[in-house]
């Protein structure tokens, strides 16, 4: 079993691996951290703080910061892989690809939950079976596959650890919205929050 320093290096890992590759696709696109947090309508500091694997980011964030890039969620997210990694029948990685959701879905957590979904169920598990897997209560788990809520990363490989699916095979499920159309971000891990579009509309000497 692992310990509590195993699996917070696991954590630290996993954060130090999605901060770099947001950062380079950042750099693909040729933006700056400015103009990314500007565009996802997020605070500076705190896209800063998850390129340098500090900060633990919602779904929502996630993708909104995705959305600048332009690339494909599993394209981005590559680059991440699971701590361990088990092999399939013939010795080799569970399958790698996935096909995008068939069904026209809103919102990201509803993208988040019918991924989840349909990976418990290809590899066999109950709500209940994966709930006890990963530490996370049936409700938690019930409530992620109805959309309902807005997983942070490090929930989200707490899941993927256990399912033995690839972040970049996972995120194939999601469709990014179009340029403006993000969610908005979760205020509870970015007081500083920034309505960049509906300042740059302001018209001046408004209040």
């Amino acid at each position: 079993m692992a310990t509590s320093a195993t699996k917070l290096q696991n954590k630290n890992r996993h954060l130090e691996l999605l901060g770099q590759a947001l950062r380079a696709a950042r750099e693909r696109t040729g933006i700056s951290q400015e103009e990314l947090a500007s565009r996802a309508g997020l605070n500076r500091a705190y896209v800063g703080c998850v390129e340098r694997g500090e900060r633990n980011p919602t779904l929502g964030n996630l993708m909104a910061l995705m959305e600048v890039t332009g690339e494909a969620p599993g394209d981005v997210l590559s680059p991440v892989h699971l701590e361990h990694r088990a092999a399939g029948p013939q010795g080799q990685p569970k399958a790698q690809q996935r096909g995008a959701a068939a069904v026209a879905l809103e919102s990201y957590s509803e993208m988040f939950g019918n991924a989840l979904q349909m990976e418990r169920k290809q590899v066999g598990l109950s709500q209940e079976e994966l709930a006890a897997d990963t530490g996370l209560s049936r409700v938690h788990l019930s409530q992620l596959e109805s959309g309902r809520m807005n997983p942070s990363f490090l929930t989200t490989m707490r899941i993927l650890e256990v399912l033995q699916v690839a972040p970049a095979v996972f995120f194939q499920h999601f469709t990014l919205h179009g340029p403006g159309a993000s969610p908005m971000p979760d205020r509870r891990e970015s007081k500083g929050v920034r309505h960049a579009a509906a300042r740059a509309h302001k018209k001046p000497g408004a209040v």
